[in-house]
């Protein structure tokens, strides 16, 4: 048949010789089902274009049945290939139906009634493929469930068919006889290469041999076609009241069943990993650093099973919930976080972190509970966010307002309107308009666009992408609306030339004009809409206003707009100290002590030099400050100047201190130079010299124990050691600037008579 671009439900319920009444709902259906494999020509083992596998709310997954294996009664799978004895391969050597389950039943109908022979009572139950051409052709690939019933009826009247998955009333009326039962329902999609519908039939959970799993080989399967087999695994009318037969009951007492089946299914044991969808993975990057933000969807209970139970119980779940991760290449592993353990939602944020020298062009989201993991990788995208999305009428113009979350790479975006593949513009700053009819010439022929789109797209060069509505703005004649800001919004300038930064929006999507005043009563001429100007103040030194008014195409005009600033051309006074006001300095490491003050604002910062000539750069301002004096002594000086807030610096300003870091040096002679004496009583010459002078003087008669420092003189009288033997007499002198020489000492020999 001729493929539609629809997708059209297939519900094949045919009946001849019986009217049907409404059936008794089936119970329930299939769970789910696997990868369809990718068709490929010529390929064996086929690759089939099918769904691998069909799965029960049991969980038991049953695969396509397309194995050579054979039990001693026959096939395990019942296959119609046109060449039996060659292998499997698509297309040539498949059959035009292929099946994922089959359980049939009948059982003979003995002569009665109007039957004059023996008749027969036929179910067919099955998850079967097909090809919606008839024959075998890539691309017409198609499933459904299926139940069909056939039954020779011996009386007219009402016949009641329970069957596994639902039962259905049949009426038979006398003229019909001949006809019978012959009822057929195929559940699925009629359109090559959709296998859901399948899911939503009548056929669930899979019927099996009670002596199941068989295993054939290396395989396993829930029966062997070639015999019959009693079945376990119906759930209707209940659970606990399963039909695990085929019955028909009609008038005149007939009443026949039968519970044994032909059944036909081959297990799927390979591992079937939990459905994991990433919703979402995204980042954000700024000088702080990256953030990764990653949304995810999964099967609330991990793909962990009872292994060790009997089955089909070993397919059931042991309950474990999911549990995700998030990982990547530079970038910190993430456990992700969940409302409930049922819920299958998942959210993680990493939280700034230090950017990676590469960022990861993919993340993986990885269920550690699965056993084995199952992991996605997805790319890693920026946030696209757009702030505003207005058609104007009036002026036919789209505005759009967008931002990425990478602020270091600021990558390109662009914007898409529905039906167009090219772009209809790339933003500048995070801004876009676009102005209407827009002629779109990657179709021929060329298509115009006159009018706005109700959404349109923002796609950024980093893979990240929005949608959102586009608004309309109402059509109006209202004035402009805007601002005026001086420079920047300072609050002080040192010039009388500033510059005004202006913004100013319409309606109509057009301002045209701007006017200016320095009072508030006079304004300028109109001049042309800009979004920068230079003006220059006017009332001196202190506050200073500068007013703005805008005008539209239209002619209206705004309210007025207004800013302030301070000129400020006053600059600051200040002073520095050095170590306090001190003289000397031993140290080249100084304290500086810093003031300063501003008639109309702060004092912001301050700078310092060494030569009056060159200064280094402006710091901010503090009252204290360490410098470095240049090496050797003498005198030093520190000039500084301070600037406020307007940029006014101030004149040099300067202290100055003497550096001495050479000790005193010097000399001491006991009695003249005496070599011996008779007495404790001693006189001491003494002498010293420094670049600076020195002041003062102390003794020791252990170089351990000194005298207190006493005023600097070239002789003094003092006491010896009491006892006879050798007596040392030591001095320390100290200079202006307070340093100590070292110690120098003579001797003499006290000789008592």
């Amino acid at each position: 048949m001729r493929r539609s671009t629809k997708k059209h439900f297939l519900l094949l319920a045919a009946l001849t010789g019986a009217s049907l009444a409404m059936p008794e709902p089936a119970m329930t259906a299939l769970l789910d089902m696997g990868p369809v494999i990718t068709q490929e020509l010529d390929s064996t083992p086929p690759k089939h274009g099918f769904p691998l596998w069909y799965r029960d709310t049991n969980r038991v997954p049953l695969e396509l049945c397309l194995s050579k294996a054979a039990s001693a009664n026959g096939p395990m799978c019942l296959t119609a290939e046109p060449n039996p004895g060659a292998p499997f391969s698509f297309p040539d050597n498949l059959g035009d139906e292929v099946f994922w389950w089959v359980a049939d039943a009948s059982f003979d109908i003995p002569q009665q009634g109007a039957l004059d022979r023996a008749g027969r009572a036929i179910l067919v139950q099955a998850i079967e493929g097909a090809f919606s051409t008839g024959d075998v052709a890539p691309g017409a690939q198609v499933s459904f469930a299926r139940i069909r019933i056939r039954i020779d009826t011996p009386y007219a009247g009402e016949y009641v068919v329970t069957t596994p998955f639902k039962q259905f009333t049949f009426t038979v009326a006398a003229d019909a006889l001949e006809d019978g039962i012959n009822f057929t329902e195929d559940l699925g999609i009629a359109e090559g290469g959709i296998f859901s519908g399948a899911l939503g039939g009548s056929i669930g959970p899979f019927l099996y041999c009670t002596n199941a799993p068989i295993v054939v080989g290396t395989e396993k399967f829930i029966g062997d076609p070639n015999v019959t087999c009693a079945v376990q695994g119906s759930t209707f009318p209940s659970a606990q009241n399963p039909s695990n037969f085929f019955r028909v009951q009609g008038p005149n007492g007939f009443d026949m069943q039968t519970d044994q089946f032909t059944v036909m299914g081959k297990i799927h044991e390979g591992v079937i990993p939990t459905p994991l969808t990433v919703d979402k993975a995204s980042y954000i990057r700024n000088t702080a650093g990256v953030q990764v933000n990653v949304f995810a969807t999964t099967q609330a209970l991990s793909n962990q099973t009872n292994q060790g139970a009997a089955f089909p119980a070993n397919f059931a779940l042991t309950g474990a919930p999911s549990a995700l991760q998030v990982t990547g290449t530079g970038i910190p592993t993430k456990e992700m976080a969940t409302n409930s353990p049922a819920d299958g939602k998942f959210f993680s944020a990493s939280g700034i972190f230090a950017a990676p020298e590469i960022l990861p062009a993919t993340v993986t989201v990885t269920n550690t509970a699965d056993t084995p993991v199952t992991s996605k990788e997805v790319p890693l995208v920026d946030e696209v966010t757009v702030s505003q999305a207005t058609y104007r009428p009036l002026s036919k113009t789209l505005t759009i307002a967008a931002a990425s979350s990478d602020a270091v790479a600021n990558p390109a975006l662009q914007a898409f309107i529905p039906g167009m593949t090219d772009p209809v513009g790339t933003f500048t700053n995070g801004n876009l308009a676009i102005s209407f009819p827009v002629l779109d010439n990657s179709v021929i022929p060329a298509k115009t666009y006159g009018i706005p789109p109700a959404s349109i797209t923002v796609k950024s060069a980093a893979g990240g992408e929005t949608t959102v509505p586009v608004t309309v703005a109402e059509v109006t004649d209202l004035p402009p609306t805007g601002s005026v800001v001086i420079n920047g919004g300072a609050a002080t300038t040192g010039s009388a030339t500033v510059t005004l930064t202006l913004s100013a929006s319409d309606d109509s999507g057009s301002v045209a004009q701007m006017s200016f005043s320095k009072d508030g009563v006079y304004f300028f001429p109109y001049e042309t809409y800009a979004t920068t100007r230079q003006v220059s103040l006017v009332n001196g030194p202190g506050a200073n206003t500068i007013y703005v008014r805008f005008r539209d195409a239209a002619g209206n005009v705004s309210p007025i707009y207004s800013d302030n600033i301070i000129l400020d051309t006053t600059p600051p006074a200040g002073t520095v100290v050095i170590n306090g006001g001190a003289t000397y300095a031993t140290s080249i490491t100084a304290a500086l002590a810093l003031s300063a003050t501003d008639d109309n604002g702060t004092v912001t910062g301050m700078r310092f030099s060494k030569d009056g000539v060159y200064f280094f750069p402006f710091e901010t301002y503090a009252t204290s400050r360490q410098v470095t004096l240049d090496g050797g002594d003498g005198v030093k000086t520190i000039y500084a100047r301070y600037q406020d807030a307007a940029g006014n610096i101030s004149p040099i300003v300067s202290d100055t201190i003497i550096l001495d870091t050479v000790a005193p040096t010097g000399t001491i002679v006991i009695n003249g130079g005496a070599t011996t004496t008779n007495t404790t009583a001693a006189t001491l010459t003494l002498s010293a010299a420094d670049a600076n002078g020195v002041t003062h003087m102390q003794f020791s008669k252990d170089n351990i124990t000194w005298t207190p420092f006493e005023p600097y003189a070239t002789t003094r009288n003092v006491t010896l050691l009491p006892g006879e033997g050798f007596k040392t007499m030591y001095v320390r002198y100290r200079d202006t600037a307070g340093n100590v020489s070292v110690p120098y000492g003579a001797v003499i020999i006290l000789d008592l008579p």
